[in-house]
């Protein structure tokens, strides 16, 4: 499966073939600790190892499916590499950077434009982003588009 062009889709388990839902026997079995090895889980099952490594990354539960979306923030910061790197290590400590383009400086400052993708609902994002907009170099800090 490519991963560019992934299409999700709920299914009930029971329409599933016998080797997705060994696989997700054998996800499950490792993740509770009944087995210490995948070679022990996949025989417990009875699957062979290459089913289990072809489906392993295309299964998960639905409620392990994180609920994300993505948030573009802009930001004005001062033009010194320590703000820059300041900034970026604030937003990868709770969040997945997707993109970032840090313009050209113009005088003392810098247009950074950020794409991260967040758990955070609306109320802990403003908190975040107004916890961006109180450290040192930040001139300003704005939401620019969100997923809803």
């Amino acid at each position: 499966m490519k991963k560019s062009k992934q299409k999700f889709y709920l299914v009930d388990f029971e329409i599933l073939p016998e080797s997705i839902k060994k696989t997700i026997n054998v996800k499950e079995m490792l993740k509770e600790g009944l087995t210490s090895t995948i070679h022990e889980a996949v025989n417990k099952v009875g699957i062979s190892r290459s089913a289990y490594y072809k489906y392993k990354d295309h299964v998960a539960p639905a409620s392990e499916v994180p609920n994300t979306r993505l948030c573009v923030l802009e930001l004005m910061l001062s033009d010194e590499i320590s703000v820059f790197n300041k900034i970026i290590k604030r937003i990868v400590k709770e969040n997945a950077i997707v993109s970032i383009n840090r313009n050209i400086p113009v005088g003392k400052y810098c247009v950074t434009v950020v794409v991260f993708r967040t758990e955070f609902d609306d109320t802990l994002l403003a908190s975040f982003v107004n916890s961006l907009g109180h450290m040192k170099g930040v001139k300003s800090v704005e939401i620019i588009n969100q997923e809803i």
